[in-house]
């Protein structure tokens, strides 16, 4: 038998027999934990009259445990969890369509990045599931009546032999800051390690923090926790975006001009909306020529309460969407501003609607000195650059072209630099 060139010799071997040998295969240490070890093998004997070939692989993995649970009985109902992986591994559509609950079981790699997302179905409330080890039966992840789109991601990690941090969030708080929380695990817990994109951040031993100092954009965080014993914790990861945030009225409507925003009910991100909701939010791109692109997911009474979504800057444009019950969207203005309408009525008040506001196309500025890119580069844009440094959360700010002196902050040597621009010097 010869494997990846290493020969061992069985010598005679009875008709009906079995025969073993021994390969001793070493690792190296920056081998990559999702490394797949590939190995080809061959048979030979009897002066070539006896030949075989084959191939198999050894890879460092474990099994996962999905445990899903519907409380009425009746399965999913065309509800499913979404699993993808980072190293190439198809992803898995989960779901059952009668009884109380269903488990699957799936082979993965050490140090892949599993992402879970939430399919919505016709009785989201009923759906509940638990994610955790199979061979120990550490939790990872566990969650009731989920709502569409992104869930939750972590790292498989295969050695992992205590529990890791619970309720992982990531939110915007506005002024360039993120504010991350998580419910600490069981046991006695010496301290965190907060990541941000990989780069360590903070060690904490407290369940929160607030990551500040940020540009727009999308973030994401980690947190490892380490326990007295000296065991280090399932990763767990959660996607940010950093954003100006709005409320939408009881009432009334809103003006909002912006290229990175969250649009939430009145209740804001925390709280369900109220009854007899009756507001527009009117959102304009905050980049010339552009258009409003709408995503996010909603979880409101069914055939009762509405989100309309209408092309342009009011509630008479074309209509380009309507939604009720549980479910995600994803709109395009073709006007460039996009109007959202909220209806409620007078009773049962759900967690409502964030969506998050981008903008598509248009002319970006890349002049320097144009803090609120206009194309143009004047007292306003002083305006702009003094309202961002006040946490007044500008409209439009481009920080390449408002940091006029290349230092990687705003302060005042920028304001000045602007001046000069003016001024021609």
């Amino acid at each position: 038998m010869t494997i990846n060139g290493a020969t061992q010799s069985f010598g005679n071997i009875d008709a009906n027999g079995t025969a073993s040998a021994t390969y001793s295969v070493t690792i190296s240490d920056d081998c990559p934990l999702t490394e797949v070890i590939g190995f080809s093998l061959a048979l030979s004997g009897d002066d070539g009259d006896i030949t075989g070939e084959g191939s198999f692989t050894i890879s460092n993995s474990c099994n996962l445990q999905f445990d899903l649970s519907d409380s009425y009985g009746d399965g999913w109902n065309n509800a499913a969890l979404l699993v993808s992986f980072s190293d190439g591994s198809p992803s898995q559509s989960l779901t059952f369509s009668t009884g109380h609950e269903a488990s699957f079981t799936i082979e993965v790699n050490s140090g892949t990045n599993v992402t879970l997302a939430w399919q919505s179905g016709s009785y989201d409330s009923e759906c509940s599931f638990v994610v955790s080890y199979a061979d120990n039966g550490i939790e990872i992840y566990s969650i009731s009546h989920p709502s569409a789109g992104f869930l939750y991601e972590f790292i498989m990690d295969c050695s992992v032999q205590c529990a890791g941090v619970k309720a992982l969030a990531a939110t915007a708080g506005g002024g360039g800051t993120m504010n991350i929380s998580w419910t600490a695990p069981m046991g006695d817990v010496d301290h965190y390690d907060l990541y941000r994109d990989d780069v360590l951040i903070a060690t904490t031993t407290a369940t929160s923090y607030t990551d500040e100092g940020l540009q727009d954009g999308t973030y994401v965080y980690c947190v490892v926790v380490t326990f007295t014993d000296g065991c280090v914790g399932q990763t767990a990861c959660v996607e940010g975006i950093c954003a100006d945030m709005f409320n939408m009225p009881t009432s009334g409507t809103i003006e909002i001009t912006t290229c990175a925003g969250l649009l939430y009910d009145n209740g804001g991100p925390d709280a369900n909306y109220s009854n007899n909701c009756n507001a527009i939010a009117v959102i304009h791109p905050g980049i010339n020529g552009a258009m409003v692109h709408i995503t996010g997911t909603y979880d409101v009474e069914n055939n009762w309460d509405y989100i309309y979504i209408y092309d342009g800057e009011s509630a008479s444009g074309t209509q380009l969407g309507t939604f009720t019950g549980t479910g995600s969207i994803d709109v395009v203005s073709t006007l460039g501003a996009l109007t959202v309408k909220f209806t409620s009525d007078g009773s049962v008040n759900k967690s409502g609607f964030a969506l998050a506001l981008a903008c598509e196309g248009g002319v970006i500025s890349d002049i320097l000195g144009d803090a609120n890119g206009d194309m143009l580069v004047n007292i306003t844009d002083i305006m702009t650059v003094i309202n961002y440094m006040m946490e007044g959360n500008p409209d439009t700010f481009i920080f390449e072209n408002a940091d006029v002196n290349s230092d990687g902050n705003i302060s005042v040597l920028d304001i000045i630099g602007i001046v000069n621009i003016i001024v021609g010097q």
